[in-house]
């Protein structure tokens, strides 16, 4: 068994305990505020280090969403990405031949087909269809019911919306938003925030 510790005790926090399997022994969660009941309070972020120093082997998982606040976590306390696991909920669908990035968050249903690649600390909600040789960059959050066509490139901390569709081989660049329910028909640049059908810039 693997010793577990969620890092923080939010929303998203709860799917990442329904996707629990039995390889792990979850020791609790660390947060800034008490909010879970259904497991262990182990304190504040600060204490991330002290525990991993009395329990060598434990890997580590966010629960939060929040994209930019993960990466300020990791970068606080000197996180390697070796002492993070991924957690894929046992109904999804992960084709043999992708590449899944420590950290990496794969919810309920999800299907992740052949030669597909993922980023460090990234979420692939539940429902998403990932279709083949995808890229995911580092700390980006694909939501609920998104289709990715093949050989679509999705850059780092881009959030892709609720329900929304991408066609195959489209680049969507860094620091992006993409609001629900959108259409992407084309390559999105860096920084920019788009919705609609098809999306455009807002």
């Amino acid at each position: 068994m693997t010793d577990l510790i969620i890092i923080g005790g939010g929303e998203h926090s709860n799917v990442i305990l329904s996707a629990l399997s039995d390889k792990y022994n979850l020791l609790g969660y660390v947060d800034n505020y008490e909010s879970l009941s259904q497991c262990k309070y182990l304190g504040k972020d600060e204490v991330i280090q002290e525990i991993m120093q009395l329990t060598p082997n434990v890997k580590l998982i966010f629960g939060m969403g929040n994209l930019s606040l993960r990466k300020e976590i990791v970068e606080k306390y000197h996180l390697g990405i070796e002492v993070f696991t991924s957690i894929i909920h046992s109904s999804a669908i992960v084709s043999k031949t992708a590449q899944i990035a420590s950290g990496t968050f794969i919810g309920a249903g999800a299907i992740v087909q052949p030669n597909v690649k993922t980023g460090v600390h990234s979420i692939i909600n539940s429902g998403v269809i990932v279709e083949h040789d995808c890229e995911i960059a580092d700390y980006t959050h694909i939501a609920p019911g998104t289709v990715l066509g093949g050989g679509c490139v999705i850059g780092e901390h881009s959030f892709i919306g609720l329900g929304s569709r991408i066609n195959d081989h489209l680049k969507i660049g860094e620091n992006v938003i993409v609001g629900s329910g959108s259409v992407i028909i084309k390559n999105i640049d860096n920084n920019l925030k788009v919705a609609g059908v098809p999306a455009k810039k807002i």
